[in-house]
């Protein structure tokens, strides 16, 4: 997303600014611009920050099962399945960028 802001993609997704810099953890006025490689969580159509999960990103490099991470990080499946853009089946395909609930 070169050259792209918070603003710039909180309006593609209709949401606001600080909607994203709450779920991702950044600080104006530090953060305002994002990095290659940056992994960039979007609530699309959300406004209020306090019906947000509290949500952490965590490279996943070794083979493992949807089950075993839904253990591991306990998450239920479902938000596992539907917060990470996966199909039908227990593996993931890796390496990846996964999110997870955090507690």
């Amino acid at each position: 997303l070169p050259g792209k802001t918070i603003e710039t993609i909180a309006r593609a997704y209709n949401t606001n600014p600080s909607m994203l810099e709450a779920i991702n953890q950044f600080t104006p006025p530090e953060r305002t611009s994002l990095w290659v490689g940056d992994v960039l969580v979007i609530c699309v159509n959300c406004e209020d920050q306090n019906e947000l999960p509290k949500l952490q990103a965590q490279f996943i490099d070794t083979q493992v099962s949807i089950s075993e991470l839904a253990e591991t990080y306990e998450t239920p499946v479902e938000d596992i399945i539907r917060w990470n853009g996966l199909g039908e089946g227990d593996q993931i395909d890796t390496p990846r960028w996964m999110i997870f609930r955090a507690d």
